[in-house]
């Protein structure tokens, strides 16, 4: 029975170490897919360095560190090895509390709306100053693509290419016109900040919900690791000096 007790605790890890694999997948794929939609993207030149997007780099790490540790999870579970089942607890406690902090910056930035909302005010701005400046050429195509894409045009309103970017008064680029091809007889009116807010938004919520739901499967992952450990460490217990070392065994004492 009790043999059977420990085999069933020994699948349960294997399967949860599976979803930590897994996990672990998703983190990296979801850090490199807010880099290229944001940091790196068409619009990059327009953002700051946000340090709610560092969360990012977090979530990057992390997959990378959680593929390591789901490795030596699965080590421990098959060699039954006490030592190995420490290394892995206090590693999968150390990616809980990364993920707790990409959270705590995910959810700071959205919490901190207007401070984040000045702080991209403030770096389109600089990207409307420098749209016409030939050592800046990557604020221009920035621009353009932004304001064809989202059909948006200036940071708060088509006058923003007046007082901050110089333009003429009345004129605004070829890409927030909206008429047909060639011809600038009208423009769009609405401003591409909310725009850029509600994109950056929509990221912030995603880091912090995909790092939230791996933290609970995590927490429940060493909820089993301790099981193991314990079943391990008060039956007849298999230790050795390290995850690939020489195996001793210690009859139990009654």
């Amino acid at each position: 029975m009790c043999c059977c007790t420990l085999e069933c605790v020994k699948c349960f890890l294997y399967f949860l170490d599976i979803v930590f694999l897994l996990s672990g997948v998703g983190l990296f794929i979801t850090g490199i897919h807010v880099l290229v939609g944001v940091t790196s993207g068409a619009y990059a030149s327009l953002l700051p360095g946000i340090s709610y997007m560092h969360a990012a780099y977090i979530l990057i790490i992390l997959g990378v560190f959680i593929i390591v540790v789901s490795i030596v999870g699965c080590i421990a579970a098959i060699r039954e090895s006490v030592c190995c089942l420490l290394v892995f607890y206090f590693m999968v406690v150390i990616v809980i509390c990364l993920e707790v902090s990409a959270i705590i910056i995910a959810f700071a930035g959205l919490h901190l709306h207007d401070d984040m909302a000045d702080y991209v005010r403030a770096s389109m701005k600089r990207g409307l100053y420098l749209y016409t400046d030939p050592d800046h050429t990557e604020m221009k195509t920035a621009w353009d693509s932004l304001q064809e894409d989202a059909q948006c045009c200036g940071v708060s309103s088509p006058q923003d290419w007046e007082i901050t970017g110089g333009f003429p008064p009345g004129t605004v680029p070829n890409s927030c016109c909206s008429g047909p091809e060639g011809t600038c007889i009208t423009h769009y009116e609405e401003g591409c900040e909310d725009i850029i807010m509600a994109e950056l938004r929509d990221w912030l919520v995603l880091i912090g919900v995909v790092c939230l739901i791996f933290v609970i499967i995590q927490v429940l992952l060493i909820w089993f690791i301790l099981i193991l450990f314990f079943k391990l460490h008060r039956g007849s217990k298999r230790y050795c000096c390290g995850c690939f070392g020489v195996y001793s065994y210690v009859k139990e004492v009654d």
